[in-house]
């Protein structure tokens, strides 16, 4: 529980806009294999590639894309849908990038963060 509760947000770590502990324990509920995610995370310093697309996997489920495995595609169609076939926003429409999902660099220096956290309480 203590790393679910540091991957969705806790004092030391940053959070998914719009995405709270509620709804990604539900995800866990629903899909149990998320759960090795959360054990494993706080066991050992280093994180395998394995840890790595099991993360990813569960940010595009919690952005509702669960058939994507991947947060590049996962930010790539998001960022589609707001922006529609322009690629350019208009000059008066704003984008709150704040709710994309992570890039892949930024979701591993999460997850070392969320690991960090686990290990030392």
């Amino acid at each position: 529980m203590m790393a679910l509760h540091a991957f969705t947000a806790c004092d030391f770590t940053s959070c998914f806009k719009g995405k709270g502990k509620v709804s990604v324990l539900n995800i866990l509920l629903k899909s149990p294999g998320f759960g090795k995610l959360f054990q494993e995370l706080g066991i050992s310093w280093n994180k395998s590639e394995d840890l790595i697309q099991e993360a990813e996997k569960c940010v595009c489920v919690m952005y509702g894309k669960p058939k994507l495995t991947s947060v590049v595609k996962l930010r790539f169609l998001l960022l589609k849908a707001k922006l529609g076939d322009d690629v350019s926003p208009k000059p008066k429409q704003e984008i709150d990038f704040s709710k994309v999902p992570p890039s892949t660099v930024r979701l591993l220096e999460h997850l070392k963060r969320v690991n960090h956290v686990v290990m030392i309480r």
